[in-house]
């Protein structure tokens, strides 16, 4: 473990029962060590206030009370032993300069009697004498005060082995032999005194003088002599007895010492045996724990390194097995787009902020689910939605780590997703349901049989090979030109959820034509969509037939009584004139509505002309495209035609006449602000189709006639209404495929009309 080896496992609950389900966090949590602090609890909750130091030295001598007890003995016994040593060192090195001084006390004797005796000879020559006379009082006063020093246990003067003088206390007892001689010493040295310091009294001594000192002194020299070794030897001898009781002393405390050092060297084996036991307990629980959980767990430090210890689940999660000692922003960058990657480095180290609220970093984790893509050992990529959750660890009130807990949650992404794909279908089914039940039989049915037709010619297109651009490009044109036929058709009768699927394939196809190169593969969202909407279709289809089918018959019954010979429902005038009139007037109320334009429908000659299914079909899909049209460009909003002194409400005029020559012409009219040419010169120039030198000579006409070019349009932007570029081209198509022909007339800002001319319906045609 990285700092610790101590472990505890523990469960950490949701912060409050009614948490949001946003924050989706785990309701239990094991608190591992991981080898960062030892026995830390990891909690949102703020640690209890306490001081710092007393923890940690309460902690200390409750978990090491022995340990240190033993040490600090062993300690105690060191110092003293050293300072016994130092003390007996100091009194060896005493003795040894008071043992000197004794010895010098018998040199001094032969000295003082040689000094006499050069004196009395060089009297006897007649020669001076002084000279000796001094040395010989200066060795007498040198050994009087070292002799009574001696014997009153005073202080001499010794020189050290450095040459410096020091005073060094003589023995403050002596043996009872050492008592007696240094009494008799000190007797014999008061006669010695009274008979040779007479001669330092006068300058000339007299012969008498120096005969009594001279016979004096060899009388008594040898016994002074004697006992000044002797008493020096007795001192020796006392010194050596102290020294015996000192070594004795100083291996006492060294044995002492040996035998603290290895109790206390025994204490700590034993005690760090017993922790190395207690940590092996513990790393292989913590170990079992890092293998059983399902889900990674791991710690990362400020520099959000990932630690040394980790869940088994991680690398299960994230197909890799090095992780530890990376960074974490390292291992994401190879997960995570690398747009995501800088919000995701910044909230990483937001989590160390100490002024941030831990409940809010949880707020704001822009992991908590996350998709990745992991590569797998064969080279495929798989998606992952991963969960992650982070909580600080805290240690004497500061963010020690953060604590990563990561799940895989693709399975209850896929579920949710499943969950809501099946409320979405629902919810479609009901809205198909509610426009069925909304919308006439006749115009239902029609509808389901062209969208069956249409959706099986796209399919029929999808499966054409495709060998050039050119294929291409009319190829996606062909297939919006029926989608969105299908999705005015949709709309027209208020199915608005087929609606929005067809505008859905629409975006498809718009995002298919911005492709340079074009595969089989490219294809594949289209046939997806075309595929929910052939769906969409049978389960419309079906529930038409179950809920209309009985009204629907006799419906149909009472239309072959009213008009007998006819099956088609637009076979007659009537009956055509009311399944055209009744959807356009909801489309343009749906559309005023939408758009927010007030407008009206004024539709004359619908009951008056028979029309042919073909026809009624073609006519029912040009005029709802051109009444899309009109209501997007061409009827201006309430505030412009106010300032234009026009009526608030716009109107859309559609009239339907017969020919004398059969041929039939429907014209529809709005009184809106018509085709705006300077927008249709700009759209050209960006579209590439003429230059901004030669638009400037395109007539009004020619103007007018690029309209119809496929995917042309002046909206500004794509919606449900306009933008694609495909309303206008389908209407042209619609009125070749019945051999007619479109004119366009208008006085900008007043109206703009459309006249059409379909001829007669004939075998072909109807067929």
């Amino acid at each position: 473990m990285m700092k610790s080896h101590t472990a505890t496992l523990t469960s950490v609950s949701s912060s409050t029962a009614s948490s949001s389900s946003a924050d989706n966090r785990s309701s239990w949590l094991p608190c591992l060590p991981f080898g960062r602090k030892s026995e830390q609890m990891i909690t949102g909750a703020e640690p209890l206030a306490s001081t710092p130091s007393n923890d940690l030295l309460g902690g200390f001598l409750g978990k090491y009370r022995g340990l240190a007890f033993a040490i600090g003995s062993l300690i105690l016994v060191i110092v003293a032993v050293l300072s016994l040593n130092l003390y007996f060192s100091a009194q060896i090195e005493r003795n040894t300069r008071i043992q000197e001084a004794a010895t010098t006390q018998a040199t001094l004797v032969q000295q003082m009697s040689r000094q006499l005796f050069i004196i009395t000879s060089r009297y006897q020559k007649v020669l001076p004498y002084q000279t000796e006379k001094q040395d010989l009082e200066r060795t007498m006063e040198t050994f009087s005060e070292k002799l009574n020093a001696f014997a009153n246990h005073g202080q001499i003067t010794v020189n050290q082995a450095d040459g410096s003088a020091r005073s060094v206390a003589t023995p403050s007892a002596y043996s009872p032999d050492g008592a007696v001689l240094i009494t008799e010493l000190t007797g014999l040295w008061q006669g010695y005194q009274e008979n040779v310091a007479v001669l330092f009294q006068r300058s000339e001594n007299s012969q008498l003088e120096l005969l009594v000192a001279t016979e004096f002194v060899e009388e008594n020299n040898d016994q002074l002599a004697s006992l000044a070794t002797r008493f020096a030897r007795e001192i020796q001898r006392q010194s050596a007895g102290n020294l015996t009781y000192m070594r004795a002393a100083q291996i006492a405390g060294i044995a002492f010492a040996l035998v603290m050092f290895f109790l206390t060297i025994f204490r700590t084996v034993r005690r760090l045996m017993d922790n190395d036991h207690q940590l092996e307990l513990a790393r292989k629980e913590t170990q079992e724990i890092l293998t059983t959980v399902r889900e990674g767990l791991f710690l990362v430090d400020s520099h959000l390194i990932i630690g040394s210890q980790y869940s088994r689940e991680m690398q299960a999660i994230f197909n890799t097995r090095h992780i530890a000692g990376r960074p974490l922003d390292d291992l994401l960058a190879e997960l995570i787009d690398h747009q995501e990657l800088s919000v995701i480095q910044d909230f990483l180290k937001l989590l160390f902020a100490p002024h941030i609220i831990e409940d809010l970093t949880g707020n704001l984790n822009p992991l908590e689910r996350v998709e990745v893509a992991v590569t797998q050992e064969d080279g495929s990529i798989t998606h992952k939605h991963l969960n992650f959750e982070f909580y600080r660890v805290m240690s004497d009130g500061q963010i020690e780590d953060i604590l990563v807990s990561v799940r895989d949650i693709t399975d209850q992404i896929r579920l949710e997703q499943e969950l809501e794909n099946t409320r979405v279908e629902g919810e479609r089914n009901l809205d198909l349901l509610m426009s069925i039940l909304k919308a006439d039989t006749r115009q239902l049915r029609s509808f389901v049989g062209t969208a069956l037709t249409t959706l099986n010619e796209i399919n029929a297109i999808l499966r054409e090979p495709i060998r050039d651009r050119t294929d291409y490009s009319e190829k996606i044109q062909r297939l919006f030109t029926r989608v969105h036929r299908l999705k005015g058709d949709a709309y027209a009768i208020h199915l608005d959820v087929f609606a929005r699927q067809a505008h859905k394939f629409e975006d498809a196809l718009d995002d298919l034509r911005q492709v340079e190169q074009v595969e089989g593969m490219d294809f594949l969202p289209l046939t997806i969509r075309l595929d929910k909407l052939i769906s969409q279709t049978e389960v419309l289809q079906r529930l038409s037939e179950q809920l209309t089918g009985a009204s629907a018959e006799a419906s149909n019954n009472s239309a072959d009584d009213t008009a007998p010979g006819g099956d088609s429902m637009a076979t007659r005038g009537t009956s055509a004139g009311n399944s055209l009139r009744q959807p356009l007037e909801k489309l343009v109320a749906q559309l005023s509505e939408e758009l927010e334009k007030p407008a009206q429908l004024v539709a004359s000659g619908l009951n008056e002309v028979e029309l042919d299914e073909n026809q009624a079909r073609v006519i029912s899909d040009v005029c709802v495209q051109l009444i899309r049209n009109s209501l997007v460009h061409g009827i201006e909003t309430t505030p412009v035609r106010e300032r234009k002194n026009k009526p608030v409400t716009g109107r859309v005029d559609i009239r339907l006449a017969q020919l004398q020559d059969d041929t039939l012409e429907p014209r529809l009219r709005d009184d809106g602000q018509g085709i705006d040419l300077q927008a249709v010169r700009t759209r050209l120039v960006e579209q590439g189709v003429a230059t901004p030198e030669t638009i400037t000579q395109w007539t009004d006409s020619k103007l007018i006639s690029a309209i119809f070019r496929p995917g042309f349009s002046t909206a500004g932007d794509v919606d449900m209404h306009a933008g694609r570029g495909v309303g206008m081209d389908v209407i042209r198509e619609q009125i070749q495929s019945l051999g007619g022909r479109i004119r366009i007339q208008q006085i900008p800002g007043r109206f703009c009309e459309f006249e059409i001319r379909l001829p007669a319906a004939t075998t072909e045609t109807t067929q």
